[in-house]
């Protein structure tokens, strides 16, 4: 009989262990499938930023699925601290990702602006007048928005319920 008793919660132990390599696994995929196919790492040039802002949106959905399992871990486990830490960390993360998700609005335009303005022959170009609306609405990096508002309203959706919940 007793070993009866704690076989469910051995079980619930590797289960939430399982969740939580799993999550792990999602959270470094999301970092090598945005970081990779673009690596020689280029701060200062706009297209190599439009391209990771695209990586990031494309492959948002791998650290919120990440974010639920760990979640998911840490109530089948509730007594293991270092679960109850990386959560508070991961809120924290959850939070500032909202935050860089709807930033990322309007530095795709000011992007797609400078990658238009960028010439070989210097930033003469740099100085003229912000395009118009008209002229933005066409840009391909700009259909992304949506996008962007949309991931940065799951992902403090998530930090705020979660942050409820503890």
């Amino acid at each position: 009989m007793y070993g009866l008793i704690h076989r469910p919660t051995s079980f619930r132990v590797r289960f939430s262990q399982g969740l939580e390599v799993m999550a792990h696994l999602l959270f470094l995929l999301f970092l090598l499938v945005c970081i990779v196919p673009i690596w020689p790492i280029r701060a200062l040039d706009p297209g190599w930023l439009l391209s990771l802002s695209r990586q990031i949106l494309k492959w948002a959905g791998l650290p919120l699925v990440g974010l639920s399992l760990l979640e998911l871990a840490r109530q089948l486990t509730p007594w293991r601290r270092h679960l109850r830490a990386r959560r508070a960390l991961v809120l924290g993360g959850a939070q500032l990702a909202s935050l860089g998700f709807v930033l990322m609005i309007p530095l795709q335009i000011q992007l797609a602006w400078l990658l238009r303005a960028w010439t070989p022959l210097g930033a003469s170009r740099l100085l003229l007048p912000l395009p118009s609306v008209q002229d933005l609405a066409v840009e391909p990096s700009l259909n992304h928005g949506p996008i962007a508002l949309i991931y940065g309203l799951l992902f403090y959706l998530a930090a705020r319920r979660w942050h409820r919940l503890s």
